[in-house]
């Protein structure tokens, strides 16, 4: 795998596993609001807060969650750039593939002319080895 794959991957794998952690602060961001708006009140702490101070908890959390779902959104934009650049380099590699085919099928060697011609050489095991790969 080339360098450029192995980077693409672990970007990708990198932005999954920050992806799957926003979801999980996404999440409880959620529940604490959701305790917040239904919590009956029992606890002393809660009891003696004034109702402007539950107002500012409460816009504090959605800010924070509204936070979180842009970032969300503009990972998943950069994951959409990163999988139409891969699928490119998959297209440039298919056509190097055909093209380095073409010439083998047109140059036709022997064996004795792989022999002698390392080049020729190179190119038919390098071909093969992308087939193959592929496969």
């Amino acid at each position: 795998m080339t360098d450029g794959n192995t980077y693409a991957i672990n970007k990708h794998l990198d932005e999954r596993e920050r992806i799957d952690e926003l979801l999980a602060e996404n999440k409880r961001l959620k529940s604490m609001i959701a305790d917040l708006i239904y919590d009956t009140g029992d606890d002393p702490k809660i009891m003696a807060a004034p109702r402007a101070e539950w107002a500012e908890r409460a816009l504090a959390a959605e800010d924070k969650l509204a936070a979180i779902e842009k970032l969300m959104l503009d990972l998943a934009g950069d994951k959409i750039d990163l999988v139409s650049e891969l699928a490119g380099v998959k297209w440039k590699l298919e056509k190097a593939v055909e093209a380095l085919d073409e010439a083998v099928y047109l140059l036709a060697p022997d064996d004795k002319e792989m022999m002698r011609k390392a080049g020729v050489y190179r190119i038919v095991t390098t071909l093969e080895e992308l087939k193959n790969q592929s496969s």
